[in-house]
């Protein structure tokens, strides 16, 4: 479908230029701008053919726990200039797309849409993910 590989370009994009030190980053990044609210960035696991990252934006809750708002589960595939949204966390929804042989189009389209409109959100504010050496992030997935 056009569509899909038009948002799956877009996506990669946008994650390179948040990103744009993706293939040097070992484990963690974050981008931090005065008065705004840092992005945590976790390389969760490198395949031959792509990578798997956790993104997120965290806050604290009023009992002192911190809640992704929203954390992304994100597939990169560099040689294919390509991305998609596996899943994404919030506080009061899950979204997944379902694994092979389940994958729902309705979800995985929402989904790009979703990380799209997100990503769009905080470049348009100015952020930029440098790796960090010893970064400590915020969620359960990003440690």
């Amino acid at each position: 479908m056009v569509t899909e590989r038009t948002d799956s370009l877009r996506l990669f994009q946008q994650l390179c230029q948040l990103v744009p030190a993706l293939d040097e980053l070992h484990t963690k990044g974050v981008s931090e701008i005065p008065k705004g609210d840092p992005l945590y960035l976790d390389i969760h696991t490198r395949y031959a053919t792509h990578t798997v990252v956790f993104l997120g934006q965290y806050y604290r809750s009023s009992d002192g726990d911190w809640i992704p708002a929203p954390e992304f589960e994100i597939a990169i595939y560099p040689a294919k200039k390509a991305a998609e949204a596996l899943a994404c966390y919030e506080p009061d929804r899950n979204w997944r797309v379902p694994g092979k042989g389940g994958k729902s189009e309705d979800v995985s389209v929402e989904l790009n849409a979703l990380l799209s409109q997100w990503l769009g959100r905080w470049l348009g504010r100015g952020h930029c993910i440098r790796g960090v050496e010893g970064c400590q992030g915020r969620g359960g997935r990003i440690n």
